[in-house]
């Protein structure tokens, strides 16, 4: 296994917050946390513009404050320069405001049937390639899902293999009202009521599809499924992407993510070493202290978010860096200590 591979032996199990222990995939623009069940899945996709429940008003005159503070810092009184002095200025001439929160674009609903009981399961992200899969074998047959939000062309493309034809419904839930949802054979296509986000998802490969209602039911054994998220009026169609192979976008994307994952490394521990899952790291540190290996992992984790949520786009600052939320705001606070509990 290589140093750049991260796995885990069971899906996400945080129970109500399964984004929590879900593999996440970015390009600072969009963002994706794939939680790895089997039969019902949920996975949440985000944008970096969509923020709510924030206020910002015209900062009042506060000149006279600024004109007490220097003149006490003049005089040395530093005491009573305090930055206090700011706040209680500007509440007394009522300027009040509150930080915007992020909120998701929605969710990609995924309902798949086993035969029978799963086994040899297996998820994780290939930091390297910005990655992730999921694969796990049902009844002698293996199934394999693969996924990446491409640098290159802003979207989310997964792959979806089995030993033999499998069926799969998909069902887009938008975080705001939807003003309209069609679902056709060829795929589905969301906008909220505000015209604020819009989803378009279509497929390709070997594959039947069946429309009920909102919900398409594909049928398959080795098909792509192309996911282009908009907010704000940005570009939705995913015309030119779809005649494109997995391999060809997969390539692209590469390019510019490997490059920058590579720009700086380090390497605590032998190439065997990171054969072990996550659990099994984690078990021995319980038993022991923290290899060098987990310590490795933990920082190329750290730097996977980080790259995974910033864009090469010039935007504002805090979108830049905290794209994909919550792959990262959440991410630097929560992964490290939730994710490799």
């Amino acid at each position: 296994m290589s140093r750049h591979i991260y796995t885990l032996k069971k899906p996400a199990s945080w129970h109500r917050e399964m984004w929590r222990e879900a593999l996440p995939l970015g390009n600072g623009l969009t963002g994706v946390l794939i939680p790895g069940s089997i039969a019902e899945e949920k996975i949440c996709f985000n944008r970096h513009d969509l923020w709510e429940g924030g206020s910002n008003r015209p900062i009042p005159d506060i000149t006279e404050t600024f004109q007490a503070m220097r003149a006490s810092i003049d005089r040395g009184d530093y005491q009573a320069a305090n930055q206090d002095n700011l706040k209680r200025a500007l509440r007394e001439k009522g300027y009040e405001t509150k930080c915007d929160s992020p909120h998701p674009l929605g969710w990609l609903h995924t309902d798949f049937t086993p035969s029978d009981l799963f086994k040899s399961y297996r998820r994780g992200v290939n930091m390297r390639t910005g990655e992730a899969f999921v694969e796990f074998d049902v009844d002698d047959c293996h199934y394999r899902r693969t996924a990446f939000v491409s640098r290159d062309c802003d979207v989310t493309v997964m792959r979806m293999t089995a030993d033999r034809y499998f069926t799969t419904a998909y069902r887009f839930e938008l975080y705001n009202q939807r003003d309209f949802c069609t679902v056709t054979e060829d795929g589905i296509h969301c906008r909220s009521k505000d015209g604020y986000t819009e989803v378009s998802i279509r497929f390709a490969g070997d594959f039947t599809a069946a429309v009920s209602e909102n919900t398409l039911s594909v049928t398959g054994r080795d098909y792509v499924v192309y996911i282009r998220c908009a907010s704000h009026g940005s570009e939705c169609s995913l015309d030119g992407i779809v005649d494109k192979t997995y391999a060809e976008l997969f390539t692209a994307h590469t390019v510019l993510h490997t490059s920058l994952y590579d720009a700086v490394s380090i390497e605590l521990a032998s190439d065997e070493s990171h054969d072990a899952t996550n659990e099994q790291m984690l078990d021995d540190a319980y038993d022991g202290e923290a290899s060098s290996a987990l310590l490795e992992r933990l920082w190329r984790f750290g730097r996977y978010l980080f790259i995974s949520a910033a864009a090469r786009t010039v935007i504002q600052y805090r979108y830049t860096v905290c794209g994909t939320v919550p792959t990262i705001c959440h991410g630097a606070s929560t992964w490290l200590t939730k994710m490799w509990r």
